[in-house]
């Protein structure tokens, strides 16, 4: 799975190496957040460490959760205006 960043519309898949300096996209959990330092807290070197040391995976409700984006596209559509028009420019 990958998710993409709105602005330049860039997919990155979980455990993809960025580029230089950019360390690797790692999932975590919300409760996790708060604890991370930067985006490139892991490197390819890190990486393997610190899943070694998971006990569940942080996306494990993921295919279950039952969210939709439906109320999101609501909003979005009201925010933007005209049909057509972008949010980001």
């Amino acid at each position: 799975m990958a998710f993409r960043q709105q602005r330049l519309q860039i997919a990155r898949p979980q455990f993809h190496l960025r580029p230089a300096g950019l360390g690797v996209a790692m999932p975590v959990a919300w409760e996790q957040l708060a604890t991370l330092k930067s985006g490139a807290q892991w490197t390819i070197s890190t990486a393997r460490e610190h899943l070694s040391f998971q006990k569940t995976d942080p996306w494990a409700g993921y295919w279950t959760s039952g969210q939709t984006l439906t109320s999101a596209m609501k909003v979005l559509a009201r925010l933007q205006g005209a049909p057509g028009e972008t949010l980001v420019r």
